[in-house]
């Protein structure tokens, strides 16, 4: 198992499925450390780098984005995938956005996870990795922050047919059946984003 290396003065170890928390994220930017994964071994990673994929998640990415009204949310993160000979930062594992929403009349701080499946598959699609939706319910727990996953499935990266928003720990599995995201739909994928910050809710 490869194990993760901070420079020193500051040795520190930490096991590569982890997730940040906003504590730890904090402290290490006031330090300016930042650290990178060795690169995996061919048994160790099943998905290596694909300029393509990351083109085609960068282009949903840019759908979903422009669906936040502004004058409401803030854009406070905005995390890349970038990574050299296999080395990629510790932060792409961690949720795409972050936002604030803030009206004359309530705030919400919320983060945001963007996946898009070209199709079905009998019925079904695999949105995610187990590891992937474990690391979210993690983000969610440790930092309090409430994780969305915005779906887009069919059409293009850029222009979905559907378009589902449901909270990580209001699914079991990484792989979903159209029944199950029946109630996660979004009426219109083109429309605005809507938050509830008393529900919890992103429609």
């Amino acid at each position: 198992m490869n194990v993760l290396k901070i420079p020193k003065p500051n040795p520190m170890k930490i096991p590569p499925d982890d997730v940040f928390s906003r504590l730890l994220r904090t402290r290490l930017a006031r330090a300016g450390t930042s650290f990178f994964f060795s690169k995996p071994t061919p048994a160790q990673s099943s998905n290596p780098y694909n300029p393509d994929l990351e083109e085609v998640g960068f282009q949903f990415e840019k759908f979903v984005l422009r669906r936040f009204n502004d004058n409401y949310f803030t854009l406070l993160e905005w995390r890349s995938a970038k990574q050299l000979d296999g080395r990629f930062p510790k932060s792409c594992q961690l949720p795409d956005f972050e936002f604030y929403f803030q009206t004359e009349y309530e705030s919400f701080h919320f983060a945001v996870e963007c996946k898009w499946r070209a199709n079905f598959q009998f019925g079904s699609v695999s949105w995610a990795k187990d590891s992937q939706l474990r690391r979210y319910k993690e983000y969610q727990d440790e930092t309090k922050i409430p994780v969305f996953i915005v779906l887009g499935v069919g059409g293009e990266s850029n222009k979905p047919n559907v378009v589902y928003c449901f909270r990580p720990d209001e699914v079991d599995n990484s792989t979903l059946h159209e029944i199950t995201l029946a109630p996660f739909r979004r009426r219109n994928p083109g429309d605005n984003f809507f938050i509830n910050p008393a529900a919890n809710k992103l429609t």
